[in-house]
């Protein structure tokens, strides 16, 4: 049920398949968990800058999200990936099978944009999710640890009439 879990989390993640952020974009990373943010919460931004989290505001064209007193569109919501390379990675567009073998991943630090594709993944403490501890090996044969996970959103701020 939990690998099952992990599949559905990680198809419903949309990252530009181009492989960079549109124009005005922003990706946040919590500070900490992947657990439902809560107001008052620091994220922080690929340019190490800091937003204040003020929390959901649901509209009819869709979730909007505020940080620092601005009202953002949510764009893409889903786990970034730590791993101990210093890399940082999201799920690429498409769905994760039950081993990630195949599963392409968006690297997002230290720069945007190129692809990485596992090969394997070695669930070291067997709950069924990718996480801390956990073995990532991409397909040129390198084996990554995974050191956190942290809830991501791609945002763009709205025009100032909302």
């Amino acid at each position: 049920m939990r690998r099952l879990w992990l599949a559905l989390t990680m198809a419903v993640a949309v990252i530009p398949s181009a492989g960079v952020a549109q124009e005005g974009e922003i990706l946040l990373e919590r500070v900490r968990g992947t657990g439902e943010p809560k107001p008052c919460e620091l994220w922080h931004t690929v340019s190490c800058d800091y937003l204040h989290f003020d929390g959901f505001e649901e509209t009819a064209s869709g979730t909007v999200v505020r940080f620092s007193g601005r009202a953002y569109e949510l764009l893409w919501r889903g786990n970034g990936y730590y791993l101990d390379s210093g890399t940082t990675v999201v799920p690429e567009e498409g769905a994760a099978g039950m081993t990630l073998a195949g599963q392409r991943w968006m690297e997002i630090r230290p720069s945007w944009g190129p692809v990485l594709v596992s090969e394997s993944w070695h669930d070291v403490d067997a709950d069924g999710l990718l996480g801390p501890g956990d073995k990532l090996v991409l397909i040129s044969g390198e084996e990554r640890t995974v050191k956190d996970v942290r809830l991501n959103f791609r945002i763009k701020l709205l025009g100032a009439g909302r």
